[in-house]
């Protein structure tokens, strides 16, 4: 196994689990149980309207450049992306539904100085068609800006 393919299990392990487990209580852990935090959700609210302006530059450059980006499929195996491929993948969705819009419906966040994660319910109008799903994100705040360094997207079945 090569070193890219373990950095890509080990960022999914994470991901996988930290999406999957539920929020620590307050009593086994104070600095676990942290609340919501505005510059977060300010940062993923960005983040949505970027991709639902259509702007892949803006929307790019929530990301880090070494981010991966993960697709939970329907059998549970996993499509990964760098980042490059998966702007790219975006940009021909995009192309081909130009009205597609991408809404937050619900964040879960935790946070510890400049790590976080968070678990983010969305909902994709395209036209008539609606897909709901979750994003998993690690996020890290870099020279005084959060990025996204890992994504695991799931929609729902």
């Amino acid at each position: 196994m090569t070193n890219a393919n373990r950095h890509v299990l080990a960022v999914a392990a994470v991901a996988v689990i930290g999406c999957s487990q539920t929020r620590p209580s307050s009593e086994s852990d104070p600095e676990a149980a942290v609340a919501p935090d505005s510059e977060i959700s300010a940062f993923l609210d960005k983040y949505f309207a970027t991709w639902s302006a259509h702007d892949l530059k803006a929307y790019g450059r929530c990301f880090d450049v070494e981010a991966t980006v993960q697709f939970l499929r329907p059998d549970g195996t996993l499509k990964v992306y760098g980042l490059g491929s998966f702007l790219a993948t975006q940009r021909r969705a995009q192309a081909a539904a130009p009205q597609s819009r991408e809404t937050a419906t619900s964040m879960r966040i935790e946070r510890k100085g400049d790590v976080a994660t968070a678990f983010v319910r969305w909902r994709l109008d395209s036209g008539e068609r609606i897909v709901t799903g979750t994003d998993c994100f690690l996020l890290a705040r870099r020279e005084g800006e959060w990025l996204v360094t890992a994504l695991l997207v799931r929609g729902d079945p």
